[in-house]
């Protein structure tokens, strides 16, 4: 939202970002996107004072963003492919819903997404502030470096194993702490968060059933390069938007 508003889009269109979580901790956390990705005065940064002030209708961001017309109608009620499976290439849906509406789409702000070309060589996830989550993603990418080396299938059943793990104890945190209102059910701010724990292994798992038809030069046990190159890219991913949003804030 921040780079549409600023690439143009900003008089045009009325962008609203909602925290899901209430009270006190959704204006702190309200305050730290605004602060931590200089949210321009172009988008509502609100957040919910009640608890039974939640809406009982919609989606985050991340699973397809809601659309209204000029006069408040439907335009898009969850947009589609969502952030959470196509990555940056779902922001080029939302402007063409935004063209179809009239409203000259900007320069390009978000460039399209090459998975080839920008999968990282190597894992990095920044520390999150909490001990065992912190641990735990150093061994996911230690994990993942053997995956990335030796492509092997048992090298992505182990990274499946730990990932599955790894999953399970994050989400357990979250309803601890009850945070971003984990506890709310699909719209509560961390339901994106663990769908997409889920379509990782749904991607790894996929990657292991076919793996006798992804090996390089037919080896058996030999993961294709580009399968190999897509989980990294969707782990990566994964720590640099769901992870860093918890940050310092499950010591």
């Amino acid at each position: 939202m921040v780079a549409w508003a600023n690439g143009g889009y900003g008089g045009l269109v009325n962008f609203i970002m909602l925290c899901m979580e209430t009270g006190k901790a959704g204006l702190q956390t309200a305050r730290s996107f605004g602060q931590q990705f200089e949210v321009p005065t172009t988008v509502m940064n609100g957040y919910i004072d009640k608890q039974s002030e939640l809406p009982k209708f919609g989606q985050l961001g991340c699973g397809g963003f809601i659309v209204l017309g000029p006069y408040g109608e439907f335009i898009a009620p969850r947009t589609a492919p969502a952030y959470m499976r196509k990555g940056p290439m779902a922001f080029a849906v939302v402007e063409r819903i935004l063209g179809s509406l009239g409203i000259q789409p900007a320069p390009a702000t978000l460039p399209a997404e090459s998975k080839c070309n920008n999968t990282p060589v190597h894992l990095t996830m920044g520390a999150v502030g909490n001990k065992q989550m912190d641990e735990e993603h150093q061994g996911l990418v230690a994990v993942v470096a053997d995956l990335i080396q030796q492509r092997s299938v048992g090298s992505l059943r182990r990274l499946r194993e730990l990932w599955a793990e790894h999953s399970q104890h994050e989400e357990a945190l979250f309803e601890q702490y009850n945070f971003g209102g984990a506890r709310g059910g699909e719209l509560s701010g961390t339901a994106s968060h663990c769908q997409h724990h889920r379509a990782i292994l749904d991607i790894m798992d996929l990657a292991l059933q076919s793996a006798d038809t992804t090996g390089d030069c037919c080896t058996p046990g030999v993961m294709g390069k580009q399968v190999v190159q897509e989980i990294v890219a969707e782990v990566q991913r994964h720590g640099d938007v769901y992870d860093s949003a918890y940050a310092g804030k499950l010591a």
